[in-house]
């Protein structure tokens, strides 16, 4: 009954999220598109326990935006961080 329905799909393919971590060893960053699809990925040891705090979210900041950086120069767009 009524009218037919219209089937909608999202291209996830120009959208990511991206997530940012803080380990003992190293700090990362990873962004993946809507499908799942790893799209960027970058890691940097670091012993945490030998740097200051500040230093470390400080370097993490810096891995965020070069993590944005290429997304953008892929005409990716990141809808968050986590």
């Amino acid at each position: 009954m009524g009218r037919p329905g219209t089937t909608v799909e999202l291209d996830g393919r120009r959208v990511c999220g991206l997530g940012a971590e803080i380990n003992v060893n190293h700090i990362s960053t990873l962004a993946h598109d809507l499908g799942g699809a790893v799209v960027s990925e970058h890691r940097i040891g670091l012993d945490a326990h030998a740097v200051p705090a500040i230093a470390v979210v400080d370097r993490l900041v810096d891995l965020v935006r070069q993590t944005v950086s290429d997304l953008a120069r892929r005409g990716l767009t990141p809808a968050g961080l986590t």
